[in-house]
């Protein structure tokens, strides 16, 4: 729809929290079979949670996909996670917008491919602001976000393979779910605990240390590439 948007994240920081996403920033759909990562749950805020989210339209336009019926998910994951609609502007529903939980595969190495009609998609009840169906979000939808929760001190991994239209999500039988890997491809290969640290504004390359094979942020200044963060060889 429109122009198409990208996955971003939303964070619990807004509330004081601490947790983060981790992704790969090499080839990630070639690594995934779609986006996966690890939550870290952090400290701070009264309950611990993040979330992948993507827009319709990059400029936030919303669209009437009423006629899609509902939505479907192909989702790889050890633990549930809520499918919510995004509206235009959050903040007028106290930021309770509609959802649908999403339970977890009998086991993290399978996708489960799950539909859900528009009607199943209801508020919590916690919010303080207007109420509105699943069934009149779909008609102004911005967007959509996977919500993950969890204690903090947890990790959490994911994969969504695929989001799309009711009855039209399709995992091929031979599809291999990233966990498959093995989470310490996010945790030690791709990423060192410096990750957290480094500045979301810029934009960082990666190199491979041949030697253990670990990754390491890289970034241009004046031309010159310099290490982002530093190599961590056990010799």
């Amino acid at each position: 729809y429109g122009t198409g948007g990208k996955w971003f994240s939303i964070l619990d920081t807004e509330e004081g929290g601490s947790t983060t996403i981790i992704t790969p920033t090499i080839n990630p759909y070639d690594t995934c079979n779609g986006l996966c990562g690890v939550v870290k749950f952090g400290r701070g805020a009264s309950s611990a949670w993040a979330q992948k989210a993507f827009k319709l339209d990059e400029n936030s336009a919303t669209y009437d996909v009423s006629s899609w019926e509902g939505l479907c998910i192909a989702y790889a994951s050890d633990y549930d996670a809520l499918l919510m609609l995004l509206p235009a502007d959050e903040a007028v529903y106290g930021y309770d917008v509609p959802d649908v939980r999403v339970s977890s595969p009998a086991a993290g190495t399978q996708y489960r491919v799950a539909n859900f009609k528009w009607s199943e998609f209801n508020q919590e009840g916690w919010g303080t602001g207007e109420k509105i169906t699943g069934e009149e979000m779909a008609k102004a939808l911005k967007g959509v976000a996977v919500h993950f929760f969890g204690s903090a001190g947890d990790k959490q991994f994911f994969n969504i393979y695929q989001i799309g239209s009711y009855g039209r999500c399709n995992v091929p039988p031979d599809t291999v779910v990233a966990k498959d890997i093995g989470e310490a491809y996010f945790n030690d290969r791709l990423y060192s605990s410096a990750d957290d640290f480094l500045n979301p504004k810029m934009d960082y390359d990666s190199i491979q240390d041949p030697r253990d094979g670990k990754w390491y942020k890289t970034v241009v200044v004046s031309g010159y590439t310099w290490m982002a963060q530093n190599m961590n060889y056990e010799s």
